[in-house]
């Protein structure tokens, strides 16, 4: 398969006239009726920048690389229409029938595909960010690697379609249909929202969840990244990175849920290494100064442990393998008190002089 550039369509002209349009879509319905009378759409790489075919019959017609932005595209047939490439910020497909289309790469921020039927449709690769697909019918559907950022699928059918590493940042899929719907590898999935969604037969591989995103949902059976019965060894990045060689014993309670991460109820170190692999006695952990890691004890957690759905919780947090920790990046410290009233006293100091 030829691979389809991501680079803007090249559009010629000005906008198509109202005449140009009515012609062209007078042959394709021609077409439509019988091949050997009429012609085929071929609107390829096309102005119709706020262009009004709303209703019209577009199916099979050819809008690779057209220029759609703010078109009027409501109840359109684009059944097996081509819009691989296509420009269509805000534009308005509410209702339009685009079974069997295709999509792949095309851009179409902040669009309307309300109640749009696009079951089959093909979007591999598409920039859809902000687009509103609430109720629309996406079974079967393929979004593989589809940036899909800040979309609504609400109350959409997304039954056995693939969105497979599509970006899933701030993504809603309340009361969804999602059976079987694989979503392995999918970017930023923590953030996403499947509240109430069905999510029976999901693929959810290497997809990490956030605390109540699968609330009310229906069919989750999510697995467990870290062993559920026995002890193992986990890996852990403190400050300084120094990594922490911990044993998880079989009395632990332990939790790993579609999570990067896992934590349990207690841990015993086994070694620790600086960055130079150099052996170490002591390790403070990255975000709570008073956990300090020592060889041969036992860490346990300050606050009770949980094993519920939460990626953030108390406990020992930790990495299946030690690459994953010594990859691990923590985020800011939080403010600490000594430190500031360190600074303080520097401060003041400074100004003194």
């Amino acid at each position: 398969m030829p691979t389809i550039s991501m680079c803007m369509a090249t559009v010629k002209g000005d906008p198509a006239d109202r005449e140009t349009l009515s012609r062209i879509l007078n042959d394709h319905k021609a077409w439509l009726e019988d091949p050997a009378k009429g012609r085929q759409a071929y609107l390829r790489n096309m102005n119709l920048e706020k262009a009004d075919l709303s209703g019209e019959d577009l199916s099979f017609a050819d809008l690779t690389g057209a220029w759609l932005k703010e078109a009027k595209l409501a109840g359109t047939k684009l059944k097996g229409a081509v819009l691989d490439g296509a420009f269509m910020h805000d534009a308005d497909l509410t209702g339009a029938d685009l079974r069997g289309a295709r999509l792949s790469h095309a851009k179409a921020c902040h669009a309307c595909f309300k109640r749009a039927d696009m079951e089959q449709a093909i979007l591999t690769g598409s920039v859809l960010w902000e687009s509103d697909f609430e109720e629309a019918n996406l079974k079967g559907a393929i979004l593989t690697a589809a940036e899909l950022c800040d979309c609504d699928f609400t109350a959409a059918d997304l039954s056995y379609a693939d969105l497979y590493c599509a970006n899933l940042d701030y993504t809603v899929f309340r009361d969804a249909d999602l059976k079987y719907a694989r979503i392995g590898y999918a970017e930023n999935s923590f953030y996403a929202d499947f509240k109430s969604a069905d999510l029976t037969g999901v693929d959810f591989s290497e997809c990490p969840l956030n605390e109540g995103s699968t609330e009310g949902a229906t069919g989750f059976h999510p697995h467990m990244r870290c062993p559920e019965e026995g002890s193992f060894i986990a890996w852990k990045k403190c400050r300084d990175d120094r990594i922490v060689k911990l044993l998880i014993p079989e009395t632990a309670a332990r939790t790993g849920v579609c999570a990067d991460t896992c934590r349990a109820s207690k841990a015993v170190v086994l070694d620790i290494r600086d960055a130079e692999n150099g052996s170490c006695e002591e390790a403070v952990c990255c975000y709570d100064r008073d956990l300090i890691y020592r060889k041969g004890e036992t860490v346990c957690p300050e606050e009770p442990f949980d094993d519920r759905l939460l990626t953030d919780g108390s406990g020992i947090h930790f990495f299946l393998t030690r690459k994953e920790a010594e990859l691990f990046e923590p985020g800011e410290d939080e403010d600490d008190p000594a430190e500031d009233q360190e600074d303080c006293i520097d401060d003041k100091e400074d100004t003194k002089q």
